[in-house]
Order: structure tokens, then sequence, then C-alpha cells
């Protein structure tokens, strides 16, 4: 169970607040790390300043974990930890976003975002977000077109799904648009899953929700057939009777996959390091495990087969199948981030 974890484990390597670890040691020593909290509070001020900026110039968005997720799960956008501040954006709005950061001082990171409209339809097609950095501010930013990264069977419709699933909340004196209850959970469970739950602060988020806000199971059971979801939600659920054993569970009458749960209980008890071969074959293992059906798959071969920084390289020709070709020799080169 999570409580065995020590509290460097817990803060270090799993990313919980102090606050939320003297709830799980039940312990009252958050209170000698000032500093933790308060590194937080410049980049809740930049997510208020981007969020004015956005509402402002009229693009329309919904914040994703981050100050907001905080202030839902515990009234205070300071107690859940986070290191980027993530906005969900129509795909058609991401361009000027960008423009508008870009003047702010932020600045692509990973991969330069192409001006040329054919190129960055290809790279929208292949990848769900873009990181900015600014440097002055030491706070990243993901502008995200679509909820999870990956082509499952409700991303078609995906903008009336958020539509007809979201509510308002009021924070900091504005009014965000946020993902329901039911969706914020099974974002959360599909986001932890695809990234084999390595951060135990995800599972947390889950069950903290649980706890605090009733779920209602119908739309949730509609939003997992939608999705088609039901290993991940079934996976989460092992997930929390290891490390929360007694908490309330997601409704589920799916069984976990043993390799997704021996894969996740694997990436919770190591060590941080880069991504390697082996890292990535064994993430791509598990996300082809997740979903079902041949789309989603094809999709996701796709998706890593795709190099991100080609994008904007003059000599690559904007065509999908050029990519497909160069992509893998491009990433054994400078190594499987993207």
């Amino acid at each position: 169970m999570i409580s065995s974890l020590s509290r460097d484990e817990l803060y270090y390597r799993h990313q919980l607040s102090h606050e939320q670890i003297d709830d799980i040691l039940g312990e009252k020593a958050a209170g000698n790390f000032p500093e933790a909290k308060a590194q937080h509070l410049g980049k809740l001020n930049t997510f208020l300043a981007i969020s004015d900026l956005f509402i402002s110039e009229g693009i329309p968005f919904t914040p994703q974990k981050g100050p907001v997720l905080s202030f839902r799960i515990y009234g205070d956008p300071l107690v859940r930890t986070y290191n980027d501040l993530d906005f969900l954006i129509d795909s058609e709005r991401i361009p000027e976003a960008f423009r508008l950061l870009s003047k702010g001082g932020f600045r692509a990171s990973s991969y330069e975002f192409p001006e040329e409209e054919c190129r960055r339809a290809l790279l929208m097609r292949h990848v769900n977000e873009l990181y900015l950095w600014n440097p002055d501010l030491e706070t990243g930013i993901e502008l995200h077109w679509d909820l999870t990264g990956v082509m499952l069977p409700g991303q078609a419709g995906q903008s009336g799904i958020i539509e007809e699933n979201s509510t308002v909340l009021g924070f900091e004196g504005r009014d965000y648009r946020v993902l329901s209850q039911e969706l914020e959970l099974l974002f959360l469970v599909i986001h932890g899953s695809l990234h084999g739950w390595n951060r135990l602060k995800w599972l947390l988020d889950v069950r903290e929700l649980l706890r605090k806000y009733d779920t209602d199971e119908v739309r949730f059971n509609r939003l997992v057939s939608q999705f088609d979801a039901y290993r991940p939600v079934a996976l989460c659920n092992e997930l929390l009777k290891i490390y929360f054993p007694g908490t309330k569970l997601l409704p589920s009458a799916c069984r976990a996959p043993a390799g997704m749960v021996r894969f996740a209980l694997r990436q919770i008890g190591k060590p941080d390091r880069p991504k390697e071969m082996a890292g990535f074959l064994g993430f791509f293992i598990n996300s082809w495990r997740a979903f079902p059906g041949t789309g989603y798959r094809f999709d996701l071969l796709k998706r890593n087969l795709f190099a991100t920084d080609l994008a904007s390289m003059p000599w690559m020709p904007c065509s999908a199948v050029v990519f497909y070709i160069v992509g893998p020799f491009r990433k054994l080169g400078r190594g499987f981030r993207g």
C-alpha cells in the first residue's frame, strides 16, 4: 500500500505534495517545507494570466489537471503538485494560441511548430500537444487539441462529448469550463494507464475524486463504452486495491489484463530514468494492450513512427509515408522522446 513508501519516494519520485503525504502517512510535517508550496504560486499566477489572455482573445479552453484540479479536489490550488500548465483548445485555434504565447516569451521546446499549413496539419494528426517553455517564468505550457493523444473510438466526436460532459467551475474570480466529474475521472484513468501509472499522484487524484464526489455511474459507464476504455478502468481498480485498500472503486465489470498490471507495478517501483529503446518498447506494448481494435492500433503505430522534430525540416517532403520511413531512423539517432 502507498503508506509503505517513504516521504522522499512520495515527494520526489511520485510528485505528491507534503500536504498529501501528511494525509497518507498520518503525519504533520508539511509546515517544515514552506518553499515546496511557495514555488507553485508563480505557476498559479502564470496560469491566471494565460487564462485571462485566452479569454480576452476569445479562445475557448478547458484547463487540464494543474491548479484547477487541485482546487476541485482540495479547495486549494496549491495542494496538488504539477509541473506544466495544460490547456485543451480546439485544433483550429491552436496556431492563434501559439502566436499569443510566443509574444509572451514562450518558445517551442521539444519540436518547432511548422508555419506551412500542410506540415502543421500533418504534425497535428500524429501528436496531441505542443510544449512551450518560458525561461524567465521557469514555466512550461502544454497546448492540447485532443484528450488522450491516441485515436480512441469516441475521439471522432470528441468536441460533442466534451460539450455534453462539461460544467462550469468558479475559481479565482473566473468561470472555467471543466470536464464533468465522470469525464474527468475517465481522462485521468486513460492518462494514467497510457503512462503506465508511473506517478502515483494520478492514482491519488482518482481516489480523492471518488472519495469526495458522487459519480453518476450510468454516465461514467456510457463514457467508458464510447471510448472503449474498459481495460484502463479495470487496471485502475486493481491498482487502487493495492495502493489504497478498502477505497471506493470505479464501476467496472472487466478484468484487467495481467500484462498491464505487471507493467504498471514495475513502472511505479522504478526510479526516474531517461526513456531508452527498451523503455520505449515497453510503453508501446502497454499502449497496444490498453484498447482493442485495428483502427486504434494502426493509429498508435503511425504516431510512434512519426518523429515530431522532422515536421519543420524543409528538406522533408510533406508526406506521411515519408515520415513513417524516416522517423524511426531519426528517433534511433536522437532518442525516443517523441
